[in-house]
């Protein structure tokens, strides 16, 4: 299913339609907000949260085989606008962890366990998807933030 330029199958649709109760962002919101971080959310993105405003989806597994330690994990909710706890919203969020991660990433969603689903916002990026792993030390093998999807829509599609 096609909505408002997001392709999405009939369950992922389903289960985001009953996503956060807050009040939606309109465009002027989210326009304000992208002027402050000085990058543009892509399309399909944007059309999420004028239409959702985050929330809690479910189905809620994510695959993660590109890290062997952790295989998978939970997306437990989606940062949007509007939500009476700072920690929830993408403002919070992204004031929180600017001086931590690259200009170019905002954290979109969080698992339980303390980890970030992060977007990467610059030119070359293309709104492209990366896990957090914050629980990987200096020197570990693996990298603290990788790859999982290509797009937001992409990553909607991944959740099992």
């Amino acid at each position: 299913m096609k909505q408002n330029g997001l392709k999405l199958d009939k369950r992922t649709q389903r289960s985001l339609t009953s996503g956060a109760d807050n009040p939606k962002p309109d465009a002027g919101q989210i326009s304000k907000f992208e002027s402050s971080i000085g990058y543009s959310f892509p399309d399909d993105y944007r059309k999420f949260l004028i239409d959702h405003n985050g929330g809690k989806p479910s189905p809620n597994g994510v695959s993660l085989p590109e890290i062997a330690s952790l295989k998978g994990t939970v997306l437990s909710y989606l940062h949007g606008f509007n939500h009476g706890y700072s920690d929830y919203t993408l403002r919070g969020v992204w004031k929180k962890f600017s001086k931590e991660l690259k200009k170019n990433y905002i954290p979109i969603g969080s698992d339980p366990a303390g980890n970030y689903f992060l977007m990467d916002l610059s030119e070359s990026g293309n709104g492209g998807i990366y896990f957090w792993n914050r629980d990987v030390l200096e020197g570990d093998d693996e990298s603290e933030i990788v790859k999982i999807a290509g797009s937001f829509s992409e990553f909607l599609n991944l959740l099992n």
